[in-house]
């Protein structure tokens, strides 16, 4: 077990026993990853909407730069076609090294990228099979940086078993409100 299965398991429990807020789990998760990849913040966002019109909302997450949880509310709506969606969602990972410049943002990214001044972004997706529930990313303030192959990896790995655990609970949850069909009876009266 890896010691990010290992902080899953104690989110997932906190959030069980209701020791822990979804914010708070959000602050954990992105602690974790902006320490592992050595990045100024990291934050888990959950996307909601049809394509064209999705609305994303930061849960919560780390800002490693003043050593402390990104608690203040962000959700904005990003209408349209984007090409960083088209990556997330193909690919489940986007990278950049110059959010300011990359042509991809195409500007309605102001949300994520102006607030604190985000330069390098990194993103991993969230979500099974077709659907997109969200995703992880890692942000460089103010000077850009190059994405290596293991810390995209690194963060791929953490969207991943984020995917499992969410799909787990999903399914779990369904076979508990799931209602017990009675045997039909093929004998005539």
């Amino acid at each position: 077990m890896t010691e990010f299965d290992r902080l899953l398991r104690r989110i997932v429990d906190g959030l069980e026993r209701g020791s822990l807020t979804l914010q708070e789990a959000a602050h954990c998760v992105g602690e974790h990853a902006a320490r592992r990849l050595d990045c100024s913040g990291a934050a888990l966002w959950t996307l909601a909407g049809p394509p064209g019109l999705r609305v994303l909302t930061r849960i919560g997450g780390f800002d490693a730069a003043i050593n402390a949880p990104l608690s203040e509310p962000l959700q904005f709506t990003l209408a349209g076609t984007s090409a960083w969606m088209d990556a997330l969602s193909e690919r489940r990972v986007f990278a950049t090294a110059d959010a300011q410049s990359d042509a991809r943002l195409g500007g309605g990214h102001d949300a994520i990228v102006d607030p604190r001044r985000v330069r390098g972004l990194l993103q991993a997706a969230i979500g099974a099979n077709a659907s997109l529930w969200g995703f992880v990313s890692c942000a460089q303030y103010d000077t850009p940086r190059t994405w290596t192959p293991r810390e995209i990896a690194q963060l791929q790995r953490i969207a991943v078993a984020l995917s499992i655990r969410r799909s787990r609970d999903r399914t779990a949850a369904r076979a508990r409100v799931a209602l017990p069909v009675p045997p039909v009876s093929t004998t005539s009266s």
